[in-house]
């Protein structure tokens, strides 16, 4: 059954959001949110999460603001995608994952295209085969490569570009990662190769023994903000860095791959600007599994979509050098490149 969105048109007008779409499923006593906006520039293509929401106002939040990050990417990179994210409230009594998976499938496939659905938080490659069989609109699938290779490639080469800017050599630098799941392992792997001093925090066991095995310290999770690194990687859940844990933060600079890293965009990054904390925005920085996935999307050839994986460094060193200039944080900075070409006006 499709629910009314009216009480949500605050949420839907504060993240420019251009059509939401939900969805409570009988069969699950749960919600399907597909958000979308700015789908003038083609198919949205975004991840699909499944996770615990305390309720369904937390849900459709996540995906609009999910869904406007997905536009800032689409847009700095000139990717031909509107934004979308979707979510999947996750049951609260044990469930049949296909059978859940399927009528998700078939909620996509209502929207005739519009969006294009992928992996994310709580979903898997094998998820979207299940998804495939609903609905052709999706990507990242297991006969794909896994998208997190992509964005941890993309983190890889932000952290170079942001070292650059603070005269360090990656060879000689400390790294703080939060979360070693698949991003952030396949992140600290790259890291460690290039001669880093790796330290992670993840909450669960079997990523923290995982961490071990490969040589990489670890740190208590509460702690991890606290070490005086290089460069702090957050690669797990949003809304880390926030009023009461920017005094912590012992980093140098913040470069990583989870998405809506500042619990509220302008305010965290103008105290990190203020504080001297270098925060490289996460929509440049963490795009590379999107550029994959629009490659998929697209048949691109694998020259193609490296080619557009550099276009993160380049981008992000542009930032960064007008930051500097102007004196605005590199987020202010990253916004107004934004508008200049796309004309994009945000309220958040």
């Amino acid at each position: 059954m499709n629910i009314n969105t009216s009480p949500y048109d605050a949420i839907v007008q504060q993240y420019n959001i251009e059509q939401l779409n939900i969805k409570h499923s009988k069969n699950f006593d749960c919600y399907f949110v597909i958000a979308l906006t700015q789908t003038t520039n083609g198919p949205a293509i975004g991840g699909t999460r499944l996770r615990h929401y305390p309720n369904l106002t937390q849900a459709v939040i996540d995906a609009c603001r999910l869904a406007s990050g997905m536009l800032k990417k689409c847009n700095i990179l000139n990717l031909p995608h509107g934004g979308g994210k979707g979510v999947i409230t996750r049951p609260k009594h044990p469930f049949d994952r296909n059978k859940l998976l399927l009528e998700y499938g078939d909620f996509v496939n209502s929207l005739q295209g519009q969006y294009i659905a992928a992996v994310d938080y709580g979903t898997t490659p094998v998820d979207m085969d299940v998804v495939d069989q609903s609905t052709t609109f999706n990507v990242c699938r297991s006969e794909h490569d896994n998208p997190a290779t992509y964005t941890a490639q993309g983190v890889y080469l932000s952290i170079q570009t942001v070292l650059h800017h603070t005269q360090r050599q990656i060879s000689d630098a400390t790294i703080t990662i939060q979360g070693f799941g698949s991003v952030g392992s396949r992140l600290a792997s790259l890291l460690v190769n290039a001669g880093c001093h790796v330290i992670t925090a993840d909450v669960s066991e079997n990523h923290t023994k995982q961490a071990k095995s490969i040589g990489i310290d670890i740190a208590k999770p509460n702690d991890l903000l606290n070490i005086n690194a290089d460069v702090f990687a957050p690669c797990a859940v949003g809304g880390v860095i926030n009023k009461e844990t920017i005094r912590a933060i012992g980093a140098k600079s913040i470069c990583g791959a989870a998405n809506n890293q500042l619990k509220d965009d302008r305010h965290d990054a103008d105290r990190l600007h203020q504080q001297g904390i270098i925060y490289c925005p996460d929509f440049i920085v963490n795009s590379g599994g999107l550029i994959y996935a629009s490659g998929c999307h697209r048949n691109d050839t694998a020259e193609t979509v490296q080619a557009r994986l550099n276009t993160i460094p380049n981008t992000l060193n542009s930032v960064l050098i007008d930051s500097h200039n102007r004196g605005l944080s590199p987020y202010q900075s990253a916004l107004s490149k934004l508008h200049s070409h796309h004309d994009l006006s945000t309220s958040v």
